[in-house]
């Protein structure tokens, strides 16, 4: 197992389903633990680069309704 942790700033205020869904995401294989910072509108989340990337992760982020800011080019 390689623990990786990914940073990605999300837009506006979290809802409590959505919030709710980010809970649940401990379910979802590889991901080990979820840090929120609301102030900063930021998530970091530690996951298992064996079974899931960056890229991966985003997407199970925005697939449980968490809305991800772009990232900036």
């Amino acid at each position: 197992m390689t623990a990786v942790v990914a940073v990605f700033d999300y837009q506006g205020e979290l809802t409590p389903r959505q919030a709710e869904a980010l809970g649940a995401s401990y379910t979802h294989l590889g991901v080990r633990r979820i840090d929120l910072n609301e102030a900063e509108h930021r998530i970091s989340i530690e996951y298992d680069a064996t079974r899931m990337d960056q890229a991966g992760v985003a997407a199970f982020l925005r697939r449980i309704g968490i809305p991800l800011a772009p990232v900036p080019v």
